[in-house]
């Protein structure tokens, strides 16, 4: 599911917002977005942990027109 919405949000240009997050942490630097964001890219990353090692990492891109 995360891949395919990871390829949509690329495919449109849009990252969407994380609902549900509240409290930012100062001393971390960073948190998600609490907005849709627009992005300009052609490449997006995908990726899924599960327990017992059970992971993957997918680089989607878009298809170029030449």
């Amino acid at each position: 599911m995360e891949a395919i919405f990871t390829a949509l949000g690329l495919r449109e240009g849009w990252i969407p917002a994380n609902i549900g997050f509240t409290n930012t942490d100062e001393e971390i630097g960073v948190a998600p977005l609490r907005k849709k964001t627009v992005i300009k890219s052609s490449c997006a990353l995908s990726t899924s942990l599960a327990f017992g090692g059970n992971n993957a990492a997918l680089i989607i891109e878009k298809n170029h027109e030449y």
